[in-house]
């Protein structure tokens, strides 16, 4: 509960308990801390078992507490049957943990954007597929912010996850002449 807090922006990364330093969220992505950008949200997929002992103000862990939730899993399950009116077919493609993933920060990020009047989403953007799910989903349900995603790392041999499609970024941000000229090109 962020009260009393005007936020713009609100950044998707992944972090480690060892990002946090003395108080504030140190960003390898953006090469950032939470302080420098204070008028944005870090929403953090957290990778740790162990959360910080101080977590900043403008920081937001999702993190997973267990390795396996019956109950979780359990309610996944039968809200995915009834939902998909017994197709087997439709079952499997939303029964797997990319797509449970998904939509469990897909929720999570609307809930902040309901409660926020943010103009963009950034994001290090790898073409990973919840990361298109929650840039279509965001992008229908709040027309007016802009999406940006930026490139952290080296581009694959087949960059098959960048082609646009639904979901991607409006805006991509490249480290380099190269980058940009792998893009443009093809």
């Amino acid at each position: 509960n962020k009260k009393n807090q005007k936020f713009q922006n609100i950044l998707v990364t992944w972090g480690r308990r060892s990002d946090f330093v003395n108080g504030l969220f140190y960003d390898r992505f953006t090469n950032s801390n939470s302080n420098q950008i204070k008028k944005t949200i870090i929403f953090l997929i957290y990778l740790d078992k162990i959360l910080p002992k101080k977590i900043p103000n403008n920081v937001i862990i999702l993190y997973n507490k267990k390795k396996f939730n019956c109950i979780f899993f359990l309610k996944t399950f039968s809200k995915l049957i009834f939902t998909n009116i017994f197709s087997l077919r439709k079952f499997f493609h939303y029964f797997s943990a990319q797509t449970v993933f998904a939509e469990i920060v897909n929720e999570n990020l609307s809930s902040l954007l309901d409660k926020n009047e943010v103009s963009k989403i950034i994001l290090p953007y790898e073409g990973q597929p919840f990361q298109n799910f929650v840039i279509k989903n965001l992008k229908k349900r709040y027309k007016s912010i802009t999406s940006i995603g930026f490139i952290h790392s080296m581009i694959p041999a087949l960059p098959l996850n960048f082609i646009k499609r639904d979901g991607s970024p409006d805006m991509i941000y490249l480290s380099g002449d190269s980058q940009r000229d792998l893009f443009v090109k093809y």
